[in-house]
């Protein structure tokens, strides 16, 4: 039996160990039911028409039949601003936390077709999606998505919880049978926050300032001990992946950051978001500046064998960069 004692708050974990601590999360809203996945959209980002994805053919190969979008964890994603991740205190929770990057800048940026896209010119693509963030459960799946070895990840939910209890070391001593074998237990995704990237000056104290610390919890009648977990270390990653330094203001970014239950778990370096096929309508993609003669039969070509229905599939649009012939990278 395990000597430490832990009591799990939403939006707190309390270990009592040698080093009892803390690990914060946003604030609970009134209203909410604990019970299930959180879900957090800033009002700011339900304003743009669209959200802006440069990627490569390859990529929309993956997306198109996969019907998946990559989130790389915030220590595997190639990171322009390593401020990101290198809080002083809490590094250790960057890999519990996945982002998938967008701009809602409403035109193409020059400098976006250099820096991203893979490393072959003429095959990448930028994708115009209609703004999800309004309606995220309508165009996304949040029961699970997969992680790399092809197992599926839980968000959090009944279904995650009722299997943990089936396939944990007690449920199998009390002879419960397990469910849900495919799936990888050891974590779930428990939030997903949608935001605009804030942009600071390079030597804002929030990129030095140390995000580890010390909190005191008076227990009151609660324990007859009232000094067993008094004193704690206290952890705040919530701004991790969130602020990036005034150079980088010009990409206009907003994201999609999930979180795990389990924040200091980083052994997966992505994972993969299930698309519903109605995030297709009226996508328009565009062509890069370098785009060969075959790209757009190339991307038909993948259209054509993608599993979305066919009345989506018509209202997709392939066009030409507006900067097509003007750039030399």
């Amino acid at each position: 039996m395990s000597d430490k004692l832990q009591i799990k708050i939403d939006g707190l974990t309390i270990t009592a160990e040698e080093e009892p601590y803390i690990v914060m999360m946003n604030t609970i809203e009134p209203g909410e039911d604990l019970r299930q996945l959180r879900i957090r959209v800033s009002e700011d980002v339900k304003s743009y028409d669209r959200m802006y994805y440069t990627t490569d053919l390859k990529a929309v190969n993956f997306i198109l039949k996969k019907l998946t979008l990559r989130s790389s964890s915030l220590i595997a994603s190639k990171l322009n601003d390593q401020a990101e991740k290198d809080r002083v205190g809490v590094e250790q929770f960057a890999g519990g936390r996945f982002i998938t990057c967008f701009s809602h800048i409403d035109h193409e940026i020059a400098s976006f077709w250099g820096l991203y896209g893979g490393d072959v010119p003429h095959e990448k693509v930028l994708l115009k999606f209609k703004n999800f963030a309004c309606n995220f459960s309508d165009l996304f799946h949040t029961d699970y998505c997969f992680l790399g070895d092809g197992s599926k990840l839980f968000f959090y939910s009944d279904e995650y919880r009722r299997t943990l209890k089936h396939n944990c070391e007690a449920g199998q001593m009390a002879g419960l049978m397990q469910i849900n074998t495919d799936y990888d237990i050891r974590n779930c995704i428990r939030s997903i926050e949608i935001f605009d990237v804030e942009y600071l000056p390079v030597k804002n104290e929030v990129f030095s300032q140390d995000y580890s610390g010390e909190a005191r919890i008076n227990w009151g009648n609660i324990s007859e001990n009232p000094q067993m977990v008094s004193k704690l270390k206290m952890y705040t990653p919530e701004y991790l992946g969130k602020q990036k330094s005034n150079p980088w203001y010009y990409e206009g970014e907003s994201r999609i950051l999930s979180c795990l239950d389990i924040q200091e778990f980083d052994e997966w370096a992505f994972i993969d978001l299930r698309l519903k096929e109605e995030i297709f309508r009226d996508l328009v993609v565009v062509m890069g500046p370098w785009a060969k003669p075959s790209l757009e039969a190339e991307i038909r070509g993948l259209l054509s064998a993608s599993p979305i229905n066919e009345e989506i599939k018509d209202s997709i649009v392939i066009v030409h960069s507006d900067l097509e012939g003007t750039l030399n990278f």
